[in-house]
């Protein structure tokens, strides 16, 4: 969306069975491994907008047009679409920094070795994504930097790495709980960044249940036509 030279003032680096015995164990195994793949939340990673909004419902959009080219003092509370939620950098600087090109602005921070946390979602948010990339000292937008973005629901944190980083570089994660979490962070002397960061439900899946059902109904069909 927004790819030209920056300037802004510089930021010092920081460092039963009626079955016959094989479908009636094909039946079991099957419903075992049904089971054992709903006994936790599982996040899904998804590198494309296109896939993500194929995945997803009730999007609202944080696309950070209201930052200018000032210290903001951390952490502050951000606003997607009438969604409020948290942004934090850290350890060692807790300012954010807003990054602008012409109407179009972007969320940075202060530390180039500071992560940016959000969090604090509304209760039923599943699924979160954006641009993530880098940006240098004065506020110029790199194309090959790496960023690291890890998300967190109830049951644990997956991460991706972005190489080569660039505005258009879109990742999303969708869980089957809540997400609690989004944070990225870069790998080198560069400020990390983010745009268009979008919240959302994850599209609904099938329960165990009616899927296992489904499973062993077509197993049962199997065997009555064998008769």
């Amino acid at each position: 969306c927004f790819l030209t030279d920056l300037t802004w003032a510089a930021r010092p680096p920081a460092t039963a069975s009626q079955f016959p015995m094989k479908l009636h164990t094909l039946a079991l195994t099957l419903a075992a491994s049904l089971a054992a793949g709903t006994a936790e939340a599982a996040i899904t990673i998804i590198t494309t907008r296109e896939g993500f909004d194929a995945n997803t419902t009730s999007q609202t959009v944080d696309d950070f047009n209201d930052l200018f080219y000032q210290e903001y003092p951390g952490p502050i509370t951000r606003n997607a679409g009438g969604q409020s939620y948290t942004a934090a950098s850290g350890p060692t600087y807790p300012a954010l920094y807003g990054g602008r090109v012409g109407n179009d602005g972007f969320l940075t921070n202060f530390g180039a070795s500071d992560t940016i946390t959000l969090s604090a979602f509304p209760s039923g948010v599943s699924a979160i994504g954006g641009y993530f990339f880098g940006n240098d000292a004065n506020g110029n937008i790199l194309t090959s930097s790496t960023v690291i973005v890890t998300a967190t629901d109830a049951d644990g944190t997956v991460e991706f790495t972005i190489t080569g980083a660039s505005t258009d570089s879109f990742v999303g994660f969708v869980s089957d709980g809540e997400i609690l979490s989004l944070s990225f962070r870069t790998t080198e002397i560069v400020w990390p960044a983010a745009d268009n960061v979008v919240l959302a439900v994850a599209n609904p899946v099938p329960e165990a249940g009616s899927t296992m059902l489904a499973a062993l109904g077509l197993l049962g069909l199997a065997v009555r036509r064998r008769r």
